[in-house]
């Protein structure tokens, strides 16, 4: 029987890789798409050996008498680690996992499975192999492969999978890929303290500049929630549509976890900045361009932290943070038609698409409005 590797953490050093195209051979090594197959091939544990995977460094967990080893998944839960280790190694938590805590998506099922290690002693599995058909092989880059793909593409690049993919076959693009989240404070801080120089400089007064720093801040929340709904969730089902869907938005949605690719590339930001204070300039006179500019680009460089924040930092489930984070994750888990608001849910409400954390549908409620 095969052991399980997901790949997300077997693939960590795919940014550092030289540049010869023996890289990709070599990534394709590493990371092994293999797993435990349900079927009566496959392991079987004692509650006794169960019971003994119980912490953060080694946990299982049961459900529907299918053993899961979540070990490397516990960073990563929405939810945060410890309601899952309240159930390591002990009772079957079926009723907790699909009634009791709440209701998971078929995209948390389906994520689930990677992790699948055995049943219970005296379970008796599905008899055969899943044969599931799979659209993407992730042992190869994915681009070539999406732009052979049509209306079948937003099924998939909505489902969630564990291991950090290659995107492209060159090696130069590929590394060009992965970024630290941090960088958005070097990039931004300098960026918005000029603009709020060159605010000052024009003969604002602090307390003018002030305003507009924060009618900047609140216009953002608006273009955030439009960019959000209307560009980053567009349809598509060519495969042009496919390959800007999956850059603008469709990555994300598919491998949430990857922290190496979840702020805006430093690549893209410069000439998108660019373009965007030259769309304020062009609209707003010199002297309310530079505090407004300014007050939007801070929170954009907010609404980055946060986003990392939410799939990455431990924030609980209290305070403002803890409560935007459990939207977010409902967003991403439960209705990717919901909850688009990152910085605030102001949008969501005056809109019609605010939902709560336990909004479950897979069909979009406002398609027949």
């Amino acid at each position: 029987v095969s052991t399980q590797s997901t790949g997300l953490f077997t693939c960590r050093n795919l940014a550092r890789t030289s540049g010869s195209r023996r890289t990709l051979n070599k990534m394709t090594k590493t990371y092994t798409q293999t797993k435990v197959t349900k079927d009566t091939q496959a392991p079987s544990y004692t509650w006794e050996e169960i019971n003994r995977h119980t912490s953060s460094s080694s946990c299982w967990i049961v459900i529907n008498g299918e053993v899961y080893d979540v070990t490397n998944f516990l960073s990563s839960h929405p939810g945060g680690d410890s309601i899952v280790l309240d159930y390591a190694g002990k009772e079957d938590c079926a009723n907790a996992f699909f009634h009791d805590v709440h209701e998971h998506s078929e995209s948390a099922v389906s994520l689930l499975n990677d992790y699948f290690i055995g049943f219970v002693e005296g379970h008796k599995g599905a008899g055969k192999t899943e044969t599931k058909k799979e659209l993407v092989d992730f042992k190869k880059a994915v681009l070539p492969q999406i732009l052979k793909m049509g209306p079948e593409y937003q099924d998939w690049v909505h489902t969630t999978a564990t291991m950090r993919m290659r995107i492209f076959e060159w090696d130069f693009f590929e590394k060009l890929s992965f970024h630290p989240w941090w960088y958005i404070f070097l990039m931004w801080i300098p960026t918005i303290s000029y603009m709020v120089y060159l605010s000052l400089d024009l003969g604002n007064s602090p307390q003018f500049t002030l305003c507009l720093f924060l009618l900047g801040m609140f216009a953002w929340t608006l273009i955030e929630y439009l960019i959000h709904r209307f560009i980053f969730h567009m349809p598509s089902s060519t495969p042009v549509g496919n390959f800007f869907h999956f850059f603008l938005h469709g990555a994300h949605h598919l491998t949430p976890m990857d922290s190496s690719r979840l702020t805006f590339p430093p690549t893209f930001a410069p000439p998108v900045g660019l373009l965007l204070y030259t769309l304020v300039s062009i609209v707003f006179p010199k002297f309310l361009s530079m505090g407004l500019f300014a007050g939007g680009a801070f929170m954009y460089m907010l609404y980055d932290w946060m986003h990392f924040l939410f799939h990455h930092g431990d924030l609980g489930s209290q305070g403002y943070l803890g409560w935007m984070k459990r939207r977010h994750m409902s967003h991403h888990f439960k209705n990717g038609f919901r909850n688009f608001g990152v910085t605030s849910p102001l949008w969501d409400i005056v809109f019609g698409t605010n939902g709560p954390e336990w909004f479950v549908t897979d069909v979009d409620p406002l398609a027949s409005k």
